[in-house]
């Protein structure tokens, strides 16, 4: 699907335009897999040049209805929270109200989440909010050359400050194991009692820092709380991509 909108910046009026896409992945051991990945798009927030996009990317046996949810009622926590906040305080607030929500809501998200990673445009300005491990990129044509800038980074138990929290409060991050005890796979955040089933769940490790949902892994450092960046926009700015860790 292919959308467009006319806004607004200091300069001059801009067409902003948006499409997007999203297939069930494949996975041979589970051919009926669903597809957990939702996304938003709300324009003209509060009735003004504000635009919010977003990619919510699940795991887990529910992880589908985490998404979903969170798809669903971003954008209203934002537009509340913006009546009276700045765009970065209505992020952080809003990502911890949907965690709430998630928590209060009748889904069994105890080993189930969702990654969401956020841009809002306000004008001539770009705010990227994200928690997980689907990421966003801009694209930015100057001097005959296409440069790629980072909008987010992705959320692993790797990353050194991610790692130290995650210690910190207990947690334990390895990877999966073959039968001869050689490594396999990235690295993974699991409680510190080594314990494979938690409430009848099977745990296999969660390969990300941060999240939305997966309640158990909350116990030992992986949290909701996104990561910021802001910048301007210009003429030189032409596309964003926001996706799943799937397609990156």
């Amino acid at each position: 699907m292919f959308q467009s909108i006319q806004v607004e910046v200091e300069s001059a009026p801009l067409k902003i335009s948006w499409s997007y896409r999203t297939k069930q992945g494949v996975l041979v051991t589970n051919p009926k897999k669903v597809n957990q990945d939702s996304l938003l798009i709300k324009t003209k927030m509060l009735n003004s040049n504000v635009h919010l996009f977003a990619v919510a990317d699940g795991h887990g046996l529910f992880g589908h209805q985490v998404s979903q949810l969170v798809a669903k009622n971003l954008s209203k926590y934002m537009e509340n929270y913006m009546k009276s906040l700045t765009v970065e305080e209505a992020f952080q607030l809003s990502y911890l109200k949907l965690q709430q929500l998630i928590n209060e809501s009748q889904i069994n998200a105890t080993c189930s989440g969702t990654t969401l990673v956020s841009v809002l445009i306000k004008s001539n300005e770009l705010i990227c909010a994200n928690a997980g491990d689907s990421r966003a990129i801009m694209v930015r044509r100057s001097e005959q050359k296409w440069e790629i800038i980072e909008l987010s980074r992705d959320h692993k138990p790797s990353l050194q400050d991610e790692k130290e929290r995650i210690l910190k409060l207990g947690g334990r991050i390895d990877t999966f194991k073959d039968e001869k005890g050689n490594p396999l796979g990235p690295e993974r955040v699991w409680l510190p009692n080594q314990s494979t089933i938690v409430a009848n769940v099977e745990i296999q490790g969660l390969a990300m820092s941060r999240s939305l949902g997966d309640n158990v892994s909350k116990e030992v450092g992986v949290i909701c709380e996104p990561e910021l960046r802001k910048l301007k926009l210009d003429e030189r700015d032409k596309f964003i991509v926001l996706a799943s860790d799937g397609i990156w």
